[in-house]
């Protein structure tokens, strides 16, 4: 009897190994896939933590100017109240008030706000007219000026305490009239005139617009309550940005412990 001869078996063809082979190339592809996925998110992710350092690096960029400005004024006001809370009326008070408005009127100038949230002098700050802030009305009549505005007229007021307070002595009346404060006597002769910074003159004939008398202007007008009002609208406005920003916050605290740092440097010692 012949035995039949067997043929040579291929395993590559058998139904295992064919399974098997489809299995190792569809995980393959299934790895192929995730390893896609992952460097596409991957990507995405770095993009975005990209875009949003751009887009902080611009807030930054964009507001802690502002927040700076904002802080080294601020702290100059509150200087200001707490030495003129309780006014003395000397000549060496008069003195150190022309200096702090000096200062103040430098750090005016240093203030800076986006143009895209304000306008180019700052929001609107609400004080009290010459006559309310004397007369500390029940029913005072607000008046809205810029927020460099608002400081520029308090640090000119300031400034000009010396001659302010020569003057109020010799019972006299003062208007605001063209780029100037101009007194009177009591029979409405012309007596001297002091001239103002040009950029604050509207401000200060919508503070004072009408004549009121050299003592009150001197004696009776509450500049801490002038820089009180100004200090809380100023720091109102900072704070509605960083509840807008929170990412800003830590470098706002940055800022003003660095002012605070440098208040010597910001306010004339006495």
């Amino acid at each position: 009897m012949l035995l039949s001869k067997r043929l040579p078996v291929d395993y590559s063809k058998t139904k295992g190994a064919v399974l098997f082979d489809l299995s190792f190339k569809g995980l393959s592809a299934i790895a192929i896939l995730v390893i896609g996925l992952a460097s596409i998110r991957f990507q995405r992710n770095l993009a975005n933590t990209q875009q949003q350092t751009r887009l902080q690096e611009q807030q930054e960029q964009k507001y802690l100017p502002l927040f700076r400005g904002i802080s080294e004024v601020d702290l100059a006001l509150a200087e200001i109240s707490a030495e003129l809370a309780m006014p003395s009326y000397t000549e060496e008070e008069a003195i150190r008030a022309n200096r702090l408005g000096t200062r103040l009127a430098y750090l005016a100038d240093s203030l800076y706000f986006p143009s895209d949230d304000f306008p180019q002098d700052g929001p609107d700050i609400n004080v009290l007219n010459a006559f309310d802030n004397v007369s500390e009305s029940q029913t005072p009549h607000p008046i809205s000026l810029s927020a460099t505005d608002s400081v520029r007229l308090l640090s000119e007021l300031m400034r000009l305490e010396p001659w302010l307070q020569q003057m109020y002595r010799q019972d006299l009346v003062v208007r605001c009239e063209s780029k100037s404060l101009v007194f009177y006597n009591p029979k409405g002769k012309f007596v001297d005139n002091l001239p103002l910074d040009a950029r604050v003159v509207p401000a200060f004939k919508k503070w004072l617009p009408q004549q009121m008398r050299a003592y009150d202007l001197f004696h009776n007008v509450h500049v801490d309550t002038f820089a009180d009002d100004i200090s809380g609208q100023l720091t109102l406005k900072t704070k509605e940005k960083i509840g807008k920003y929170p990412e800003l916050a830590d470098k706002y605290v940055v800022i003003r412990n660095d002012v605070i740092r440098a208040r010597e440097q910001l306010v004339p010692p006495k």
